[in-house]
């Protein structure tokens, strides 16, 4: 499991067909826009599991900025949303194993959590089972690093989802 690196590009783009469809020139601008040419970080958070010198496995991960508190402050928070493993090389732990490399690599670079609002049922249980909490009932979940103080932006963040009325406090992670 390594960083993104540019020599992996056309590796990931292939495999994210699997996710994005088959328009070649659709996938580059879309891989384009939303990693290479993020406003709210420095460089592509992607994470790769590879095999033999070949992509097998692909976790994206984005900038986003959010407007938390009630004086408005923005802060970044990662977005955690392209997940996809080569047919050939599911059900062999790789997304547990990639997960645990991004959730090291963001604690190095300062992030305290990580959020994701969607996915497919089986990506839903996957990230349960490397430690995301449920925070709404629409099902976002955020994996926050140990110790942390980011129950005030988390406990925003549930606000702003309208959400917070519905969902008990003692099912908050924090």
């Amino acid at each position: 499991i390594v960083s993104y690196r540019p020599e992996f590009r056309e590796q990931i783009l292939q495999l994210a067909a699997l996710l994005w469809g088959q328009d070649p020139d659709l996938n580059n601008a879309y891989f384009s826009w939303k990693y290479e040419c993020n406003p709210y970080v420095s460089e592509p958070l992607l994470y790769v599991a590879r095999h033999r010198d070949k992509v097998v496995g692909l976790r994206g991960v984005y900038g986003a900025r959010w407007r938390v508190g009630p004086s408005g402050e923005t802060a970044v928070i990662p977005f955690a949303d392209d997940l996809v493993i080569d047919p050939a090389h599911r059900n062999r732990g790789l997304v547990t194993q990639i997960m645990r490399f991004v959730f090291a690599d963001l604690v190095r670079r300062g992030y305290p959590c990580v959020l994701s609002f969607r996915g497919e049922p089986i990506t839903v249980l996957g990230s349960y089972a490397t430690g995301w909490k449920r925070i709404g009932e629409l099902a976002p979940l955020e994996w926050r690093a140990p110790g942390t103080a980011v129950f005030r932006v988390m406990r925003e963040v549930t606000r702003r989802l309208h959400v917070a009325d519905r969902v008990p406090a003692a099912a908050w992670p924090f």
